[in-house]
């Protein structure tokens, strides 16, 4: 029995939106590899960059922080053990409840994340640079979209 092409077309959708993926994340990866300053790529792997770029600027629980990048508490606790160890975070307990650790960015990692910023604009602006206006407002909803429902997985 050959199967007809009402079986098999909802699943195309689904698996060009993985390739893309695939390819968005992969692209990404070795865009941001290549644009970040050598300098700071020293002693700084990119994973270690999304930690820092995590961390709000008033600082954040270790435990919250684990919970926004969707890892385990120890895996966390690594991360920012060698984060802390190359000076670009502080932890500061909670003067309130002493098992509570706050992470906070120090002037290293805020000059990270400042470059981090700049890496990002300078990708978007790649991206829309040949593109209409109508073409703009499409991917700027298109993302919005996408964001959105990314951020109802658990």
């Amino acid at each position: 029995m050959t199967s007809n092409t009402s079986e098999t077309q909802p699943h195309a959708p689904v698996q060009q939106i993985a390739a893309l993926i695939d390819g968005l994340v992969t692209h990404l990866q070795r865009v941001e590899a290549s644009t970040f300053p050598a300098d700071l790529l020293e002693d700084l792997t990119l994973h270690e960059a999304h930690v820092l770029k995590a961390i709000p600027p008033t600082g954040i629980r270790m435990s919250d922080l684990a919970k926004a990048i969707g890892i385990s508490s120890a895996s966390m606790t690594v991360a920012i053990d060698r984060l802390e160890k190359k000076s670009y975070v502080t932890r500061e307990r909670n003067r309130k409840d002493r098992r509570v650790v706050m992470v906070c960015l120090n002037a290293r990692g805020k000059s990270v994340n400042t470059e981090h910023d700049r890496v990002h604009k300078q990708i978007a602006e790649h991206i829309l640079k040949n593109l209409s206006k109508v073409e703009r407002v499409s991917i700027l909803d298109a993302l919005s979209h996408i964001l959105e429902a990314l951020e109802t997985v658990d």
